[in-house]
């Protein structure tokens, strides 16, 4: 078996998905050391690959946190809300990469998060009782071990 690099991290997230994003901005903001794990070129999930939201249709979730800041970005970039309230099937229309940009903005914004893009996750790290990391292969071929307080498959 090759020899893996080690990280050692407060949270690991498999999956960079809106949730597993939001999760890493959160916890960094809050102090914590954050590896995200995508498997894509890009954050964000169906709201960067394919446009839809589930936040769309639940207003709650956008009067606060992360989803609100999104939001929030999204109409600057296209020049306020009435410019954003205009779609069929999603409330908030919008182009997926300018969302894709966003949550890199957000991202590199935050020194506590570490993210591998195109990597795959090939192990939880697990003993009887608790699940304490995992491990994926790097884009490039490279192996990494991430050893955390707590791992979030989002």
């Amino acid at each position: 078996m090759m020899k893996s690099n080690v990280i050692h991290a407060d949270i690991v997230i498999a999956g960079g998905g809106c949730g597993g994003t939001a999760a890493a901005l959160q916890a960094a903001r809050t102090g914590a050391s954050v590896v995200l794990i995508e498997e894509t070129p890009w954050l964000g999930g169906m709201i960067t690959s394919a446009g839809v939201v589930a936040f769309d249709g639940n207003w709650g979730t956008l009067t606060c946190g992360i989803y609100r800041e999104i939001v929030r970005e999204i109409e600057i970039h296209y020049g306020g809300p009435a410019k954003t309230g205009t779609g069929w099937v999603t409330l908030t229309a919008f182009e997926p990469h300018v969302v894709a940009d966003i949550l890199d903005r957000l991202v590199k914004r935050e020194e506590l998060i570490q993210v591998f893009r195109e990597a795959q996750v090939t192990e939880v790290l697990r003993d009887s009782q608790r699940v304490h990391g995992l491990r994926f292969r790097a884009k490039n071929g490279e192996l990494f071990e991430v050893r955390a307080h707590v791992t979030i498959e989002a």
